[in-house]
């Protein structure tokens, strides 16, 4: 039984059915509760999603997972219980949401699930002493800063340039450190295995990881980026040559995110941004490799989001000789450069932000991340979730809908008694109703949720897979699967598991196609509840 007010670590992962975080659905999620010396508390959790008519899966993903629509389908609860479950979990008083690499995937495969189905995007990450970690920057400052005691697997590469280089695949770190990891990309093995890996590397580096606990939140790495001096930042950006180490200092802060510095790396010396213009600043510090013109190197200045728990250090005694030396590391020079960097920061602030406006203009929105990228080109309800904050009136309607049966959901709307401020809810209310109990609907909202399929199907909404896109894909793939066998490069075994996922995911593709297609006949009655229309909540999944 948890203790109130007791804080601890929720492991989770998810298999999704695409690598499009935003866009692609969970398929799996598993998650494990401990303590935060890792004893475990409560039984392990493990869901499937049932998949809905109006998206179709990636082939090549359901090839590495093994898992295909119609599994989902057998297995697994509305996307609403399932999205649900794991907000319960997730906002659980004192929970501290952790995984691996999941800041950069995890995440957005999470806030678009709560966005798809009313659920508070980040109340999680801040609420009832609750928060967000991903293990990923911390296991790269340990082989950075502490690497000693540690396997550290290669990379598995015909290149000889990168034969020399870490791999850093959880599968592969837990297996040269002889930690259980039996299924990779099983949502439950995965979780396990991250939270076996943690508490391995806890015990290794114990004055480490206490101190990257202590120093993950917004505060404190606030706190080590404005002494006026020099940093030291763990980021994958950095490379694995360079240790993945940079050194900065502030110069400025994004208007459009205030949880976004501009920051200078020490590494290189500042005054070469003097004699630049703003344009110049903007093409060679933000803008596209393809837009350095022959002889140019990129500038010193990276984007860094304190609330995403970097690895931000003030104290530059972290790198001993032995990082120094590894990675070539000249710290006079780079303190030096923070020096040059402290006397004209003033005069570089107001060019370096109309560069960084000048770039995101140029592509007419935030490039900070990938896959934020990726959602606003698709304008579809589906994908607007970083397009406005929900106000209180509609997050208070959201909880409101959530203490509702499926029946009183629909009977509430029937009569016109919900409706949200923000229209984008109001579209998706209809969605993740048709999506998780189709039963309940009206004709009406039969006819349009139709209509939204068929589009989707036809591949008119950006974002989604259309059906002649996803036959293509799985025949490309079934080629693929052919020439590898008759090359020798998988064994008669594996040739055929692979047919069989992919003969399933054509039957898939079939199937929905017929669903759309009759999805608008012969509705079922929608009857309200017995029960008073306040109900508990049935279709919620707090057990």
């Amino acid at each position: 039984m948890l203790e109130p007010n007791i804080p601890t670590f929720y492991w989770h992962d998810y298999e999704t059915f695409g690598l499009r975080s935003l866009s692609d659905r969970p398929v799996q999620f598993a998650g494990l509760r401990t303590t935060m010396d890792f004893e475990p508390v409560g039984d392990p959790d493990l869901w499937y999603a049932r998949p809905a008519l109006d998206y179709l899966p990636q082939p090549e993903s359901c090839l590495i997972t093994g898992i295909t629509p119609q599994e989902a389908l057998a297995k697994g609860l509305p996307e609403a219980d399932f999205a649900a479950r794991i907000f319960e979990r997730f906002n659980t008083p004192g929970t501290l949401v952790v995984g691996y690499n999941n800041l950069r995937f995890d995440d957005n495969v999470t806030r678009a699930l709560f966005w798809r189905n009313l659920f508070d995007l980040y109340s999680h990450q801040f609420k009832n002493g609750c928060s967000r970690w991903d293990l990923f920057p911390f296991v790269l400052a340990v082989w950075a800063l502490r690497d000693e005691g540690i396997v550290w697997p290669l990379r598995e590469t015909n290149d000889p340039a990168k034969a020399s280089l870490v791999s850093f695949r959880l599968e592969k770190l837990t297996q040269a450190n002889g930690i259980e990891h039996s299924h990779a990309h099983d949502a439950g093995s995965d979780v396990s295995a991250t939270a076996a890996f943690a508490k391995f590397l806890a015990h290794k580096v114990p004055r480490l990881w206490q101190w990257a606990l202590a120093n993950r939140d917004k505060t404190c790495v606030v706190r080590a980026l404005n002494t006026g001096k020099p940093a030291l930042w763990v980021t994958a950006s950095a490379g694995q040559t360079a240790g993945y180490l940079r050194f900065p200092m502030p110069l400025a802060v994004n208007p459009a995110n205030k949880n976004e510095y501009v920051v200078w790396d020490c590494r290189a010396d500042p005054t070469e941004l003097l004699d630049l213009s703003v344009e110049e600043i903007a093409r060679r510090a933000f803008g596209s490799k393809a837009e350095l013109k022959e002889g140019e190197s990129r500038l010193s200045l990276f984007k860094l989001k304190v609330n995403t728990s970097p690895f931000v250090c003030a104290d530059l005694r972290v790198a001993g000789a032995r990082v120094r030396e590894r990675f070539n590391l000249d710290l006079p020079t780079i303190l030096a450069n923070g020096e040059k960097l402290a006397k004209v920061a003033n005069l570089l602030e107001g060019p370096v932000l109309e560069a960084l406006r000048i770039a995101q203009a140029s592509r007419g929105i935030d490039e900070t991340e990938a896959m934020e990228r990726d959602a606003a080109t698709a304008r579809d309800v589906d994908f607007s979730l970083y397009e406005g904050f929900v106000n209180e009136a509609d997050k208070n309607l959201m909880r409101e809908v959530h203490a509702l049966s499926p029946n009183a959901m629909a009977e509430r709307a029937r009569e016109g008694r919900i409706h949200f401020a923000d229209p984008r809810i109001n579209e998706l209310f209809l969605r993740m109703r048709a999506r998780s109990w189709p039963e309940t609907l009206s004709t009406e909202e039969r006819l349009q949720f139709q209509a939204h399929c068929r589009a989707v199907l036809e591949g008119s909404v950006e974002g989604y897979t259309g059906i002649e896109a996803y036959f293509e894909e799985i025949d490309s793939r079934a080629n693929d699967v052919a020439e590898a066998l008759e090359a020798g490069r998988i064994t008669p075994e594996k040739a055929e598991a692979r047919e069989n996922v992919l003969n399933s995911l054509y039957d898939w593709g079939e199937y929905v196609a017929g669903c759309v297609e009759s999805f608008s006949e012969d509705p079922a009655p929608v009857q309200a509840d017995e029960s008073d229309d306040e109900a508990s909540g049935a279709h919620e999944a707090n057990s």
